[in-house]
């Protein structure tokens, strides 16, 4: 594939390398500097992807969609702009998937957690926690894999209907649902669902080794939506390639 990177930070270098690895070709690559023009693209670009800032992203859409091209958006934090991103998305008849997280191994974790609350939660002796650690570098807290775990849970855990983000202070209520953060170092992402009992304790973790796992995901992701049309996420795909309807 002829590919256009929108953003060069970390994810948007190792996109890069890893995609030219794959036999893939880079032929643009846009920054907040030089944001992407639809007059400007490149006639050979097939796809766009997309790890750059939350604010840049409906008007990155809108310009993809006026160069009719398909795209991938890795960025997170741009979820409340959904239904605009939407309907730019379908007056041009373009393809957009989008996800806080591309990397497959976390896509099958969300349906290990799914399950999991559905099955503890069903004894009435278990309470469960989300807990997520990031490098100390990342700009969003909780992660937005952090959130999905999050509204998972409290969909499929009866009496969960509370988020809880903050510090508390004292006791919290059997109705919240505590998600906890941590920053330090260099840690690409880990995410553990907690269930405890008086007796014990069960812990779902996924911990990712490197970004490449990001960047693979990112890359089947643009693969896929190469040649659909209308805003698909992660799931969609995943579902797709299992061969589950």
């Amino acid at each position: 594939m002829n590919l256009a990177l929108v953003g060069y930070g970390r994810m948007g270098k190792t996109v890069e390398r890893v995609a030219q690895e794959g036999g893939h070709r880079i032929a643009a690559i846009y920054t907040d500097v030089e944001p992407v023009r639809a007059d400007r693209v490149p006639a050979d670009v097939e796809v766009f992807i997309d790890f750059s800032l939350p604010e840049a992203v409906p008007a990155t859409v809108r310009e993809v969609a006026r160069s009719g091209r398909p795209i991938v958006v890795g960025t997170t934090g741009w979820y409340e702009k959904l239904p605009e991103i939407r309907e730019i998305v379908q007056e041009a008849g373009i393809g957009l998937i989008y996800s806080p997280n591309f990397a497959l191994g976390v896509h099958l974790f969300f349906r290990l957690v799914e399950w999991a609350a559905r099955l503890y939660s069903r004894l009435g002796i278990y309470d469960c926690c989300i807990q997520e650690i990031h490098h100390a570098g990342k700009a969003d807290s909780p992660s937005g894999t952090a959130l999905k775990l999050a509204e998972i849970v409290r969909s499929h855990w009866g009496g969960k209907s509370e988020l809880l983000f903050d510090r508390p202070f004292g006791r919290i209520a059997s109705h919240q649902l505590h998600v906890t953060s941590a920053r330090c170092g260099f840690f690409p992402g880990e995410h553990s669902l907690v269930i405890d009992s008086p007796e014990d304790t069960i812990e779902l973790r996924h911990r990712t080794r490197s970004r490449e796992v990001f960047a693979r995901g990112a890359l089947r992701a643009a693969e896929w939506i190469r040649d659909r049309k209308g805003v698909f996420t992660a799931e969609d795909m995943l579902t797709d390639l299992l061969g589950q309807s």
